[in-house]
């Protein structure tokens, strides 16, 4: 049988899964977001490749015009998943402010900062 949490047993667990939006939005925002600049790679790589075989067209050479498509790139573009809130909390102390002192509000942060870096799951900044 499997025993029962206690409060602050779960106040640690949530510390370490509740999750912040790293892509700098609203979460309701974001996913339009998302969807949109994966949208603008997709239409930035299919213009450049209709512009190149446009002007290939009009010189005849298809050889030409497969050596030019395939050195085309397409950018590559992906969300970056969210940080856990513990990790934003630290991530202010180490980048944004080096001289603003961090210390956890209360001791159930420290302790789900101490086990999101023994299980390595802490992100390095």
């Amino acid at each position: 049988m499997k025993s029962r949490n206690t409060p602050q047993e779960k106040k640690i667990k949530d510390y370490q899964n509740q999750r912040a939006n790293s892509y700098g939005e609203n979460d309701k925002s974001s996913r339009k977001a998302i969807r949109l600049n994966k949208a603008i790679v997709n239409r930035t790589f299919r213009r450049k490749i209709h512009d190149n075989l446009q002007q290939v067209c009009s010189c005849n050479d298809n050889d030409l015009a497969q050596e030019n498509i395939v050195r085309i790139k397409r950018k590559n573009w992906k969300k970056k998943p969210d940080y856990t809130i513990v990790e934003s909390l630290t991530a202010e102390y180490n980048h944004d402010n080096p001289g603003w002192d961090f210390h956890p509000k209360s001791s159930l942060q420290k302790e789900a900062i101490k086990r999101l870096r023994k299980s390595n799951k802490l992100r390095s900044y």
